[in-house]
């Protein structure tokens, strides 16, 4: 995978990264995969862009610094209590968004 990085925007100067996605990676995240950025820690978030019932949802990250790799595997995410509360029903998957770096925060100011 090779990520473009914009160094100067008004010179329109680019460098590029590339990084080889573990084989394993296939097996987990399937061939079409999505990232849009890095986390607040600089690692590379790849996943999979649709839920399926009958698979767990992983997020992985990559490190440049480190060339290291981690998996996270979200729960709850494909169970039957989130498919009945979102109105998923049957479907066998669906599309979902995701943002990076994004905090809840139940108390009110």
């Amino acid at each position: 995978m090779t990520l473009w990085v914009l160094e100067d925007a008004e010179k329109q100067e680019w460098s590029s990264m590339t990084c080889d996605l573990p084989s394993t990676w296939k097996d987990l995240l399937g061939f079409y995969v999505r990232s849009k950025c890095a986390s607040h820690t600089g690692e590379l978030m790849v996943f999979y862009p649709c839920l399926e019932s009958s698979k767990p949802f992983y997020v992985c990250y990559y490190d440049f610094n480190k060339m290291s790799i981690r998996r996270v595997e979200i729960q709850g995410m494909v169970d039957g209590d989130f498919r009945r509360i979102h109105g998923i029903g049957e479907l066998i998957y669906m599309k979902i968004l995701y943002f990076t770096c994004h905090i809840e925060n139940i108390r009110f100011l």
